[in-house]
């Protein structure tokens, strides 16, 4: 084995021109699955995070809720919510439950009127799920205990107003009475969507006081340690003696996540096999080429009575030496990248997307991690070993002379 291996050494380095190009192309594949396999990774994770860490993992409410919710959503509420957070975290694998509620209101600021949807829930422990705070392009975040807004920036565009106005809202409470309350703008956000930029929070306390509905809410969200393991976690939720109509809903059992995340994944899985396939083609084809350049080689050897079993190692070992190689440069070069695209990310233009029902952020990074370099590594060298062993076995069924003399 010892021979086989400085064999290989030397035909590595002997062609110096051809080792280059064959470990060039070894190394970029390797780094261009790294990066790939680390990025749709990491906007699959980032979509459902952001998307799950504003709509909740599970929700907890009137079974009537879900049904018609699109009508009045206020109506079927959950009384004494409080009192059912406190319940639900009790469970174990229950890391955050806020209560919730979603409303519209109309907006007005020096007699111009817009019209806004508005959430109100405890934004404290919300900026732990949300990439709300980190979306603030002017102002601040809202204190605890503050007669606050937050709006999105289509809002403020529309009414020219900046942080430090006071904006008039006007609704109905839940008894369909008419209510109308200033509020500070404290913040303004921009999530690149029209429809996010659209919407307006309110601290728990201060929509229910104007909802007129003190110690309730529309809605409960629960989050747990994975979103993944969010089906479990609603059968323990559904164990315990929660008030008569109330129903638990994990995000798998909403038909619009469940088609979503598959829709994600299946792309994510095609873009990575696209890549794969793509990179492996260009080792397999380098590879190849190198091998057949050497069809007079393999004849010679044949003609000295080199076995073909001896032939086959002399070349496996060289594939693993080029296989090997080409993966850490790859690793080398894919590395950087990878982190790069994890600390800095990806920012596109999501304006176009409307009417979606939550907000997403338009930056994406990638999820870099020992997988992604394993999966490269691994397609490095299998493919290295497949594009110069198998043209060595084909040159087989010829003849030595053949062989020394086919160009």
């Amino acid at each position: 084995m010892l021979y086989f291996i400085r064999l290989g050494f030397k035909n590595v380095f002997r062609q110096r021109l051809r080792s280059f190009l064959a470990l060039g192309a070894i190394a970029l594949s390797v780094a261009l699955v790294i990066v790939g396999i680390s990025l749709t990774e990491g906007i699959q994770g980032k979509l459902f995070s952001e998307v799950l860490g504003d709509v909740g993992e599970i929700v907890v409410a009137k079974e009537d809720y879900f049904q018609k919710k699109r009508f009045n959503p206020l109506r079927h509420r959950l009384s004494e919510s409080a009192k059912l957070r406190d319940h639900l975290m009790k469970v174990d694998g229950v890391v955050a439950a806020l209560e919730r509620i979603d409303f519209g209101l109309l907006a007005e600021y020096r007699e111009k009127t817009f019209p806004i949807a508005c959430t109100g829930l405890d934004l404290l422990q919300y900026a732990a799920f949300s990439a709300l705070p980190d979306k603030i392009v002017a102002g601040r975040y809202p204190k605890a205990g503050e007669k606050a807004i937050l709006v999105g920036k289509r809002i403020a565009d529309e009414l020219k107003i900046r942080p430090g106005d006071e904006l008039t809202v006007l609704g109905q409470t839940i008894y369909d009475s008419f209510m109308a309350d200033d509020y500070k703008v404290v913040g303004i956000f921009d999530f690149g969507i029209r429809m996010a930029n659209r919407i307006a929070y309110l601290p728990l306390e201060q929509a229910q006081d104007f909802l007129e509905m003190p110690g309730a809410a529309s809605k409960i969200l629960v989050y747990g340690k994975n979103y993944l393991e969010a089906t479990d976690l609603a059968r323990k939720l559904r164990r315990l003696d929660l008030p008569p109509g109330v129903a638990v809903r994990p995000w798998t059992e909403e038909p619009l996540f469940a088609s979503m995340f598959t829709m994600i994944r299946a792309v994510r899985l095609s873009i990575a096999g696209i890549i794969c396939f793509v990179a492996g083609l260009g080792i397999l084809n380098m590879m190849t080429v190198s091998v057949l350049e050497r069809r007079k080689e393999i004849g010679l050897f044949m003609a000295l009575g080199m076995s073909r079993l001896s032939i086959t190692a002399a070349f496996f070992h060289e594939a693993l030496l080029y296989g090997f190689l080409g993966s850490l440069l790859g690793i080398l070069l894919g590395t950087p990248a990878a982190l790069y695209l994890h600390r800095v990310g990806l920012t596109f233009d999501l304006d176009r997307i409307q009417g979606l029902p939550f907000a997403v952020t338009n930056s994406f990074h990638a999820q870099f991690g020992p997988g992604s370099l394993v999966i490269g590594f691994s397609v490095g060298v299998v493919l290295s070993l497949l594009g110069m062993v198998w043209p060595v076995l084909k040159t087989f069924s010829m003849g030595p002379q053949d062989a020394i003399t086919r160009n």
